[in-house]
């Protein structure tokens, strides 16, 4: 159920342009969160790709231990 924000590198940008510009010392020491205002959680994405594929998204939570020997 993690959140996600699909940020793409040119909405990201601007924001690193600013933080190391040369003459703009105020943002030395500081944090910055660059995020889409349309987060979306990893059911919700997968969700979505189901649904642009036209299919059901067939989902469910497993025990670590159960999911990583399923493939095998």
């Amino acid at each position: 159920m993690e959140t996600v924000h699909h940020v793409h590198a040119d909405e990201r940008r601007p924001s690193f342009r600013l933080r190391t510009h040369p003459t703009t010392t105020q943002s030395v020491g500081q944090a910055f969160h660059v995020v889409s205002p349309r987060a979306l959680t990893l059911r919700g994405y997968a969700e979505q790709i189901a649904a642009w594929l036209g299919q059901p998204a067939r989902l469910a939570f497993l025990p670590f231990d159960e999911w990583k020997t399923r493939g095998q």
